[in-house]
This record gives C-alpha cells, structure tokens and sequence, in this order.
C-alpha cells in the first residue's frame, strides 16, 4: 500500500492531519449545554420583563406584588399541591392492594 492509498482512505489527511473523532461520533458543542444556555437566557429575560405591579386577592388578605413574584410562587403553589396529592394517592392505593390481599 502506498502513501497515496492511505491519503485516499483518510480524507482528512489531505487537510494537514489525521482525524480524531470524539465518542460520540461528532464533535462541536454539547447540546445540553446550549439548550441550558438558551433557557437560562430566557428565564432572565422573564424575569426582567414582568416586572408590572398587581393586587392579588386571596380568600382573606391582598397583597401587592409584582407579577414574576406572583408567577414564582404559583409553580411553588403547584409543586406543593402536586406533592401532597400523589401521596395521597399512592396511600390510597396502597391500602387497597393491602385490602384485597
């Protein structure tokens, strides 16, 4: 085999050197690290835009606020409701799987 064939066989020898793949098979930047750079990005700018003022009326109080403070603490809100209703649930479902048996 001559050093033509082997420059032939490895297209980027030709270019000034031999190719090193990376383990994944493709190189360039990690995906996960733009995707968590772009969301990251546009949390900051939520945050900065929704800064209006509103009044929230709860079942005994109001409260002033701004509307990212009243966005933030519905998904804390939510969060915690979710929590509490999938306990619930799965001791629910416990008891009657421990019923039947």
């Amino acid at each position: 085999m001559t050093d033509n064939d082997n420059i032939a066989k490895n297209d980027t020898a030709k270019w000034g050197g031999k190719h090193h793949p990376t383990a994944s098979g493709r190189s360039g930047p990690n995906l996960a690290l733009i995707a968590t750079g772009v969301i990251a990005a546009l949390c900051l700018a939520f945050i900065l835009k929704n800064n209006h003022e509103t009044s929230i009326h709860f079942v005994f109080f109001t409260k002033t606020t701004t509307i990212r403070w009243l966005i933030l603490m519905t998904i804390i809100l939510g969060a915690v409701a979710d929590r509490l209703f999938s306990i619930w649930w799965r001791r629910r479902r416990r008891k009657s799987v421990e019923a039947k048996n």
